[in-house]
């Protein structure tokens, strides 16, 4: 009962990790930190809807007022391989009119953003977006696209499971290098699975205090 209403406090805190300091903890980043090589990329796919997404971009380019001033900084992003054209193209909008809204030339930080989402509901934060089973994220350190080792661990932090409450809910045995040599690990998709809608810590820690309150 203690653990658990120790986890209920812990999903009530009022000064949350940044998410930098979240993804560092569960391993998410490689060691020396680097961008993505555009090297050996392969020839970029448009993306979803044909022509489509060129006429929204070019719309919202337009009224967020965005020169090819604002865009230059950030066309090394449209050179990162595992990026569809469109995606890229998003991801150099998103971050130009950010910067220009801040007033600044660069991003400092870590930043996220779900890449498959429209021009118009997608958004550059250093917040995480909703986590869903099947949506893409992609990750900006200092302006630089970081594609960092994509665990199970990493969706468990994300949703404030860190690994006293892996240990405590008995996953933390199926993340390690040797469930993994036993091909017993559970796979970064498997967890992302589990995410979004399918399970949240408010609704963890809401149905722990019902089972306290019962209990009594």
């Amino acid at each position: 009962m203690q653990q658990a209403w120790g986890f209920v406090q812990r999903c009530q805190t009022t000064a949350p990790e940044d998410l930098l300091t979240v993804l560092r903890r569960a391993g998410f980043f490689p060691e020396d930190d680097q961008a993505e090589s555009s090297e050996n990329r392969s020839t970029k796919r448009s993306g979803k809807q044909g022509l489509k997404w060129q006429t929204d971009h070019r719309k919202f380019a337009e009224k967020q007022e965005l020169t090819q001033q604002d865009l230059q900084p950030f066309s090394a992003l449209r050179e990162v391989s595992h990026l569809t054209a469109r995606e890229a193209d998003l991801l150099v909008l998103k971050a130009a009119a950010l910067c220009k809204k801040k007033g600044t030339s660069s991003l400092q930080g870590l930043y996220c953003m779900a890449i498959g989402e429209s021009v118009r509901r997608a958004k550059l934060s250093q917040s995480h977006p909703c986590l869903l089973p099947t949506k893409k994220y992609i990750y900006l350190l200092h302006g630089k696209v970081i594609k960092g080792n994509d665990t199970a661990s990493k969706w468990f932090a994300l949703q404030g499971l860190g690994l006293k409450e892996l240990q405590l809910c008995g996953l933390a045995e199926v993340i390690t290098r040797e469930a993994q040599k036993k091909d017993l690990q559970l796979t970064a998709k498997q967890a992302q699975d589990l995410a979004g809608n399918a399970f949240t810590t408010t609704l963890l820690s809401a149905v722990m205090l019902g089972v306290a309150l019962a209990d009594h």
